[in-house]
């Protein structure tokens, strides 16, 4: 765990407060505040502020002496989330404005959103988010910290989720997920868990509160606010294979047609260009993941050269490979040629450059 700073140890009475700090993480500006209090149960709550959102994870066992021990390495785990934690971008209230969420290589997304205000005049409002799932896999989505704990003065949120599908087809939808898990304190935080996705696509996630259920095309059954309607929630999604990272590639650098030129019965070798950019670090990929060809899935790779080479001018690393050209199998009338591979932090990406198929040069 990242951001170890110290363990405190206190003597609680029940509602009495303590102090824990998490050290920076993306998620907040400065330091992420901290809170435990004890309950009546024999346990303490913590929860956690980012940015006016509040995530109850841990539950800390008491000694008989009522000591809370709460190690701040677990405030900067659990503020600092998935890699690919991001805060809701407004307006996301259609379909048509759904945020779009990368996954992880975890086949995980985390977006810290609000449903109405967190403090202010309560309003009608619905989150939609986007992301790309394959066929089987098998995801849950899951509200955490829209009903908060006890004595934090927080406003609560009631939620129900949604997975909408191919025109806005509603898959599935659940209210009250009843059982705690990790993130909740009370069974009104939704969940929709292990749910396998039919087809493989583009899915919508839709974040409402209770009375307002969803419809098919993402519309709502009722206009009606409940008594917990507007709060902060934490939305996870789990089990989705890892989004494919486009990236950029120069098939043949130093060539200055714009199509390679690529004679697919040659002995020899085919050089491509990963060029590097702010999402895509060449050097780091994996080598042996490298696939490139007519699909992309051909095992042509030869060799990479060694050491960074700034293909583009770029001021950024780039990697060169050597790929065997009759291996990729290339046909005539191809106009692309498809590189793939793993980053070695799990991410997988694909890139794609303009060919042109040419003739085997004829011998004397």
């Amino acid at each position: 765990m990242r951001g170890a700073r110290s363990t405190i140890e206190n003597d609680c009475e029940e509602g009495q407060t303590i102090g824990l700090a998490a050290l920076p993480h993306p998620g907040c500006a400065a330091n992420c505040p901290a809170r435990a209090q004890r309950q009546p149960v024999g346990y303490f709550a913590v929860w956690f502020d980012r940015g006016g959102s509040v995530k109850s994870k841990l539950r800390i066992s008491t000694t008989a002496r009522r000591t809370a021990i709460a190690a701040a390495v677990l405030a900067s785990f659990v503020a600092s989330g998935p890699a690919f934690a991001v805060d809701e971008v407004e307006p996301n209230t259609s379909m048509a404005a759904a945020q779009r969420l990368e996954i992880g290589p975890d086949g995980r997304a985390e977006v810290t959103g609000t449903i109405g205000s967190a403090t202010g005049i309560v309003v009608g409002d619905v989150d939609f988010y986007l992301f790309e799932g394959q066929k089987g896999d098998v995801v849950t989505i899951d509200i955490d910290g829209g009903m908060k704990p006890r004595f934090s003065g927080l406003r609560n949120v009631d939620t129900i989720v949604a997975i909408l599908g191919l025109g806005g087809k509603l898959l599935l939808e659940n209210n009250d997920a009843g059982a705690l898990d990790e993130g909740s304190v009370h069974g009104f935080d939704a969940r929709i868990d292990k749910f396998e996705l039919p087809a493989s696509g583009p899915y919508t996630i839709g974040v409402s509160s209770n009375p307002r259920n969803f419809l098919d095309s993402g519309t709502l059954a009722s206009n009606v606010l409940g008594l917990n309607s507007n709060g902060t929630y934490t939305l996870v999604i789990s089990g989705v294979s890892p989004s494919l990272l486009r990236i950029e590639v120069d098939i043949r650098p130093g060539d200055s047609r714009e199509s390679a030129p690529i004679n697919a019965r040659s002995k020899g070798n085919i050089p491509v260009a990963l060029l590097s950019s702010s999402q895509f670090n060449a050097p780091e990929v994996d080598q042996k993941s490298l696939r490139f060809g007519a699909r992309g899935n051909e095992s042509s790779l030869l060799r990479c050269n060694r050491g960074d080479t700034d293909v583009n001018d770029d001021g950024k690393p780039d990697l060169v490979c050597h790929f065997d050209a009759q291996t990729t199998a290339f046909a005539p009338g191809d106009i692309k040629g498809i590189v793939t591979g793993v980053l070695k932090d799990g991410r997988r990406f694909a890139g794609t450059g303009p060919i042109t198929i040419v003739p085997a040069k004829l011998r004397d």
